[in-house]
């Protein structure tokens, strides 16, 4: 076998470095990319939460929504913010309400897979970040009203 030529051997090298350099720069902005998804996932996710909080009402032991179905805003927001959510119970872990959208999904949790659900506490908190937040929400507002 003949041994490469130095023209050859340059551009092969040259070809590698520029091969390595734009699969470094892809990962980066890979990374990047995914982690600004994730804090904007997250900002959105706390702020239809928080502003879910000021709609939810209790009668006894049922969650209801109370919002002015006549102000556009207002019936956006909540259309926007009640698309997929659950609503549990802080003592028992208890589901108490869920949206219609969810059901097919089949996401049902027990009180066994408690540590990622909050527990005694009256303000709203988001359960679980460890997936897609777009997937689903669950918050607790048993103790709040």
């Amino acid at each position: 076998m003949k041994p490469l030529t130095l023209r050859t051997t340059l551009s092969l090298s040259y070809a590698a470095i520029l091969a390595l350099l734009l699969a470094a720069l892809g990962f980066g902005y890979y990374r990047l990319l995914a982690r600004q998804l994730e804090i904007d996932a997250a900002a959105d996710l706390d702020e239809v939460t928080s502003g879910l909080h000021g709609y939810l009402r209790f009668a006894g032991a049922t969650p209801s929504l109370a919002y002015d179905r006549n102000d556009p805003e207002e019936v956006a927001f909540i259309e926007k913010a009640t698309r997929y959510y659950q609503i549990y119970d802080a003592n028992s872990g208890r589901l108490l309400l869920q949206s219609p959208a969810l059901e097919p999904l089949g996401l049902h949790y027990i009180p066994a897979e408690g540590p990622g659900l909050p527990t005694g506490s009256a303000r709203p908190r988001n359960a679980d970040r460890s997936g897609p937040a777009e997937n689903f929400q669950q918050c607790d507002y048993a103790n709040s009203r």
